[in-house]
Formats: structure tokens, C-alpha cells, sequence
């Protein structure tokens, strides 16, 4: 799991394979692996990379770090969604 933490101090706690949806280069995550649902294998998620926000601003990229995470995650199938106001798959 990791934290990224974007330009206006909001964090998303993520596994290292779940994309982003990233201006330029479309999905991206922090350890893409294989393919990705059906948009095939995501870009590299990188500090400065822009994540488009619910609000319509660009949020940038200021940390990308590796933390312990005790609960469980879960994948939905082909979905796009807002996670803490952030687009995600």
C-alpha cells in the first residue's frame, strides 16, 4: 500500500497497482502491473503527475510513500469513481 499526498494536503492511501486517472498520460499508477481491467498497462504514477479532482482543478503529485496497511481492499470491476474527491478506476 501507499500514501500520495497531492498539492492541497489530501492524501489517498492506495495499493501500489490501482491507477489513477492522470493528466497526459491517462491511467497511471505507482507499480503498474499487467494489465489493468481493460485499459491495458497503466503508465508510472510520479511526483508532479496531475490527477484530475471532482472541483475541476488539477491536484499535483507532492509524495508518493510506502505504508502499512492492516485492512482490505477491494477492486471494482470497470468503474470509474471519485475517491476523496479524486478521479480513480
Amino acid at each position: 500500500m501507499c500514501r500520495i499526498t497531492f498539492d492541497d494536503g489530501r492524501y489517498l492511501d492506495a495499493s501500489e497497482d490501482h491507477p489513477f486517472e492522470v493528466k497526459g498520460k491517462g491511467a497511471a499508477s505507482v507499480n503498474p502491473v499487467g494489465e489493468y481491467k481493460k485499459f491495458g498497462i497503466p503508465a508510472k504514477l510520479e511526483l508532479g503527475d496531475v490527477v484530475f479532482g471532482q472541483d475541476k482543478r488539477p491536484h499535483g503529485i507532492l509524495s508518493i510513500e510506502t505504508i502499512d496497511f492492516p485492512g482490505t481492499v477491494y477492486t471494482f470491476e470497470n468503474s470509474f469513481f471519485y475517491a476523496n474527491g479524486l478521479l480513480v478506476y
